[in-house]
């Protein structure tokens, strides 16, 4: 388990368990950019991941085996794609970060748009 001082934000990015899965919510450049805020940044190691394992630890992240998230610090935030792998622990004990897709709805235009 990668180590992380006391106080400081981490980010957990747990891999993803459904087929044909590659996108991240998360990019090496995203995790350097946390690092050198004073975050600690782990991933899960997930080959078919758009990025690739040796990008995000050339950012700086610790790279731990697929689902141990489970045994994560319980101060780490678990980031990933929508839905839990079915065999999530029956209690979750961290705070969880999804990917989610946002849509505005038109409704009028705006006094700034006429």
């Amino acid at each position: 388990m990668s180590s992380k001082s006391q106080g400081s934000p981490h980010l957990w990015l747990r891999s993803e368990t459904k087929a044909n899965e590659a996108r991240s919510p998360l990019t090496p450049e995203g995790a350097r950019t946390l690092i050198t805020k004073g975050f600690t940044v782990t991933v899960e190691s997930m080959p078919n991941r758009i990025f690739s394992d040796q990008a995000f630890q050339s950012a700086g992240c610790a790279i731990e085996p697929p689902g141990s998230w489970i045994h994560a610090p319980k101060s780490a935030w678990i980031l990933g794609l929508k839905a839990l792998p079915p065999t999530n622990p029956p209690e979750l004990s961290h705070q969880h970060i999804y990917f989610g897709h946002a849509c505005l709805l038109y409704t009028s235009p705006s006094p700034r748009d006429l």
